[in-house]
């Protein structure tokens, strides 16, 4: 339950870099301490995730930005599908005018 209280602060643009440390030590804690398969198992995505897209989680914490465009507490772009009528090609042109 801390882990999904840890990644839900960070997706909300609340998060710190404690905060990732302290995720990867839960998920390994959780992965090498359980006796139960499903247990052993559950911390895998995190520990994915965590391993080829910290560089994401970063960039919650650092800069309050989703990379992925999917986080709506932290998403900013006029372009996102929930907040604007724009088109696809448009709003892709004005992503990447934008950097």
């Amino acid at each position: 339950m801390r882990m999904l209280e840890i990644v839900t602060d960070i997706t909300d643009g609340k998060g710190t870099m404690a905060d990732i440390h302290l995720l990867e030590e839960l998920a390994r804690a959780v992965k090498d301490s359980t006796m139960c398969g499903l247990g052993q198992t559950s911390p895998n995505p995190v520990l994915s995730t965590l391993r080829y897209f910290r560089d994401e989680y970063e960039a919650h914490v650092k800069y309050k930005k989703c990379p992925a465009v999917v986080c709506k507490k932290i998403v900013s772009s006029p372009c996102h599908p929930y907040l604007s009528h724009r088109s696809g090609s448009m709003c892709l042109y004005s992503l990447d005018r934008q950097g």
